[in-house]
């Protein structure tokens, strides 16, 4: 029932960084070139292939659109529970297995990034599986798991470069650290995990070197990495508590099991009463969140890597906080049900209701008697069952009703699907926006400099595009760079312009043309609490248009 809740956010519209990775999906798929990464022919090296490959080849079976560009991935991202389950037997039982990957697909997280598509859904998988091959292996020693261990760590390098190896990387350090030894299998079949990682690797590093050299692979290496680090590079953030506000909701409704866990191991690693299994979830998470708290570069995304190890640290939480009759932990977490249960009976009066909406509304509200009626014998089992029908209504509240009101107030792909209706084969497409062109001009001249002899490596122009226009598009959308060429383009037969205010009144102001003008409502996503709050709703809205020149 977790699946298909998350299956309706597969149709949901993309935005952002989903727009982007949509739109490069897009252009593998268009151009076949699925080895050189890039953006309308400029190179693109913050990300490695897995995800457009994924994503590409679902547009090869199922055409262009929401569903074939997420599809996959969610596909994948339910192998990556799997891989919970089996991580978590290995270090703990097959019960506590079994409720960590529960954990996972009921959980805000999952929900919100398989709907929400990042390089982080695809990585989680990785991650896992590279956590519970390398588990295996360290026990076990066997060859085949030695490879599965380095398959999967390659992977994870082509999900997201070096950061996709950090956890494994950890865990394996901590169980080490441990056992205070490393046999001669264990040093032997090293070299074959660390042969095949750099093989697996190299189809991401190769493309790099063949495009631009080792100033190329430098960027992809060091400053898409590591630069974000110090915040030389994208730095959004310097709260040190930055995750721990976003856990907060993101891995509801099992917060208060996720935070307790992390503070039992945090005692039992004190306590020394940490087996070599404890070692392994201590090493890998705590490196994992360390990391991510020093950096200037955060995003809640981010997450989704750690989420195994997250899941199995709150599993245990569950069973401890049972096991030992913590009766005010649990009271806690049912008042916290109670306001999420609260929170799927309020949200219509909140948001606008259409009638269309009203049976997407009244589905989540069904599981409600279900969350007062449900009972068994066994206290433990009837709050976990409570717990997933809890979840089960947020996310069918948030997939069938909340995100795609949202999404869909987006300008852009309003204004492709007039674009594909109206527009002739002849026409051409443009965007233009002023303030991006004086950004764009700006950064150019600081990144041009950024890596020496690297002058062709675009990295933030990337950020000032309108993939969600570029993706729901069927033609090329061109763009607009300077404010001298549009009276030429302005001039010519059969132009489709999308653009704000400002490059409307430039337009108007350069020719005496009649105008085929259409005004479109635009809710920027970046900045959603305006529209989420009704006394500002009214004003969060910004005036789009589209001009049709003849």
């Amino acid at each position: 029932m977790g699946i298909a809740a998350c299956f309706p956010g597969l149709f949901t519209d993309v935005t952002r960084d989903a727009a982007k990775y949509a739109f490069v999906s897009k252009e593998i798929f268009e151009t076949g070139n699925w080895m050189q990464i890039s953006i309308m022919g400029e190179p693109y090296y913050q990300k490695p292939q897995l995800l457009f490959w994924l994503s590409a080849a679902a547009f090869q079976v199922f055409g262009i659109s929401n569903f074939s560009f997420k599809i996959l991935i969610f596909i994948y991202s339910l192998l990556g529970c799997f891989a919970v389950f089996k991580l978590s037997e290995r270090l703990t039982d097959r019960k506590t297995g079994f409720i960590s990957a529960i954990m996972v697909i009921f959980s805000v997280i999952f929900v919100l990034y398989t709907m929400d598509i990042h390089t982080d859904t695809v990585l989680f998988t990785n991650v896992a599986l590279s956590l519970w091959a390398i588990r295996c292996w360290l026990t076990n020693e066997k060859p085949f798991y030695a490879f599965l261990s380095g398959l999967a760590l390659g992977l994870s390098f082509i999900t997201k470069g070096p950061f996709g190896l950090l956890i494994p990387i950890g865990s394996a350090a901590g169980f080490l650290l441990w056992k205070r030894k490393i046999s001669a299998k264990i040093a032997q079949q090293s070299i074959l995990i660390v042969f095949l990682t750099i093989l697996v690797g190299l189809l991401a590093v190769v493309p790099i070197f063949q495009k631009n050299g080792f100033n190329g692979v430098w960027y992809f290496l060091w400053d898409n990495n590591l630069k974000r680090l110090s915040g030389e590079f994208n730095k959004t953030s310097t709260d040190y508590f930055f995750y721990f506000h976003n856990l907060l909701y993101l891995f509801l409704p099992w917060t208060l099991f996720l935070f307790s866990g992390i503070v039992f191991i945090i005692r039992d690693y004190f306590r020394k009463k940490l087996n070599a299994n404890g070692f392994f979830i201590f090493w890998g998470l705590f490196l994992f969140l360390f990391i991510l708290s020093i950096a200037q570069s955060k995003l809640p995304n981010y997450i989704m890597s750690g989420l195994p190890l997250l899941a199995i640290v709150s599993a245990r939480a569950w069973n401890e906080i049972f096991d030992k009759k913590q009766k005010t932990l649990v009271f806690i977490h049912i008042i916290i049900l109670i306001v999420l249960i609260l929170f799927t009976i309020l949200i219509p009066l909140w948001f606008p209701v259409q009638p269309e909406h009203y049976i997407w509304i009244g589905i989540p509200a069904l599981t409600i008697p279900a969350f007062i009626f449900f009972k068994t014998n066994e206290a433990k089992t009837t709050l976990f069952v409570r717990t997933l029908i809890t979840m089960l209504a947020i996310a069918l509240t948030l997939n069938l009703y909340v995100f795609p009101m949202l999404f869909s107030k987006q300008g852009a792909p309003k204004a492709a699907k007039i674009i594909n209706e109206k527009s002739l084969a002849s026409e051409e497409v443009y965007y233009l926006s002023p303030t991006d062109i004086s950004i764009r001009d700006s950064i150019e001249m600081l990144n041009t400099t950024a890596v020496p002899g690297a002058e062709n490596i675009q990295t933030e122009l990337h950020f000032y595009r309108n993939y969600e226009l570029m993706f729901y598009c069927e033609k090329s959308v061109n763009y607009i760079e300077q404010l001298e060429d549009i009276e030429d383009i302005i001039n010519r037969r059969g132009i489709w312009i999308y653009t704000d205010p400002t490059g409307l009144e430039q337009i108007q102001n350069l020719t005496k043309k009649p105008l085929d003008l259409f005004s479109i409502d635009h809710l920027n996503l970046k900045r959603p609490a305006k529209y989420i709050r009704p006394s500002t709703r009214g004003k969060s809205l910004e005036k789009t248009y589209l001009v049709h020149l003849e």
